[in-house]
């Protein structure tokens, strides 16, 4: 399968949540849908702080900085922080790519 196919799905929930207008909530369950399915992976729960400490120990810079913003994004939408539309987009992208990424190895 092709990488433009997971994110057209990412795309269309990203748009649902915006229909809905619930930004906040959509930002966290993208967060949770990552832990989850990180957690499945690796055979026990996960949390975002904790898979950002481990892949500090890696060398992918790209993982880590997806991870230190999609924390960042949760961390405003649980504070009632301004989360736009382009920031719910932005998070749905994030944890595609890095579901993505490790998924790859």
């Amino acid at each position: 399968p092709s990488r433009q196919d997971p994110m057209r799905t990412v795309d269309a929930r990203a748009g649902l949540f915006r229909a809905a207008g619930a930004r906040d909530l959509a930002v966290d369950l993208f967060c949770v849908d990552l832990e989850h399915g990180m957690g499945l992976a690796l055979g026990r729960p996960v949390d975002l702080s904790e898979l950002l400490r481990e892949q500090r120990a890696t060398p992918s810079a790209r993982t880590e900085r997806g991870l230190e913003r999609l924390i960042a994004l949760r961390e405003a939408a649980r504070r009632g922080g301004r989360i736009g539309e382009r920031e719910v987009v932005e998070a749905a992208r994030l944890a595609g790519s890095i579901q993505e990424e490790a998924a790859r190895g």
